[in-house]
């Protein structure tokens, strides 16, 4: 059951790795905070622009 609860997650991954390009937003804190779970410290900005189609 969690699988199916899980597979639109996946699609939108999917799509966004396919059709976008990534760019990490500049002047972000991106030193590490290891607990409770690895992450950014100030989080991860990110902005999304569509590939153009070939």
């Amino acid at each position: 059951m969690v699988l199916a609860e899980a597979q639109p997650m996946g699609v939108i991954l999917s799509l966004l790795l396919r059709g976008y390009d990534w760019e990490l937003v500049p002047g972000q804190d991106l030193s590490f905070v290891p607990l409770p779970f690895p992450h950014p410290r100030s989080g991860l900005e990110v902005r999304f622009s569509r590939r153009r189609e070939v």
